[in-house]
């Protein structure tokens, strides 16, 4: 199953939540989603660079930073 929210920066790190639904997870280093990106659904994975920097790596090597209140599709953990 998965779970469409939104991007938050709160308490020094990222989170995706959908207050409809009442859910909230983290999203840290070495996560994995989908975003909504040019129109279409894309995988990504958290990465942390120089400067204390957070991006979105693209499986195809782009890199994006991450902007709040960007859609993001996760698969649901555990049953």
């Amino acid at each position: 199953m998965e779970l469409i929210g939104w991007l938050i920066f709160d308490g020094g790190c990222y989170w995706v939540c959908n207050e409809k639904e009442g859910w909230v997870c983290p999203f840290g280093v070495g996560d994995s989603a989908e975003v909504q990106a040019g129109g279409q659904w894309q995988a990504v994975t958290m990465q942390s660079g120089r400067y204390g920097g957070w991006y979105l790596r693209f499986a195809d090597g782009r890199w994006l930073r991450p902007a709040l209140c960007m859609q993001v599709r996760v698969a649901r953990r555990g049953g």
